[in-house]
């Protein structure tokens, strides 16, 4: 590889650096151009994914569950090593992060605004991640607020 040039995991099909990988910038000053900058991150976010889906096992199910949901979560194919970097296990991350945070909202006896900001501050990662298929937790949270609701039976 030549000094300056980019790596395969920072292009897309055109030979030019791909935007939807905003995640790996910030690396490049501290590792250079190279393919621990862009896999670092990505291996990163697997990590945290799975951290992420344990405290949510634990928080709604208890210890156990929390930890099989953990061990489920780092057996699946989508973070073992592949050929290119792939943004899948940062977006599996903000989203469930954004999960981790709606629930957190939602079980608080108070209020806080906190909670709500990180809701927001993970979704708009996973939107920066994916596109609009970030927006993918939204829907899953209108769609359990409307089946949760009662209507009134008709007389």
């Amino acid at each position: 590889m030549e000094s300056g040039s980019l790596p395969c995991e920072f292009c897309s099909i055109s030979g030019q650096a791909s935007p939807h990988l905003l995640a790996d910038w910030p690396l490049l000053p501290v590792f250079g151009v190279s393919e621990l900058a862009a896999r670092l991150p990505i291996a990163m976010a697997a990590v945290g994914g799975g951290l992420v889906t344990w405290a949510i096992g634990r928080d709604l199910f208890g210890d156990r569950a929390g930890f099989l949901a953990r061990r489920l979560t780092d057996e699946l194919r989508l973070f073992y090593p592949r050929s290119q970097a792939l943004l899948d296990p940062v977006f599996s991350c903000v989203t469930t992060l954004s999960f981790f945070w709606f629930l957190r909202t939602s079980g608080a006896i108070t209020t806080n605004k906190l909670y709500s900001l990180l809701f927001s501050c993970s979704m708009a990662l996973a939107v920066l991640t994916k596109g609009l298929l970030g927006l993918f937790p939204l829907f899953v949270i209108a769609s359990i607020s409307c089946a949760s609701q009662t209507a009134p039976l008709p007389d």
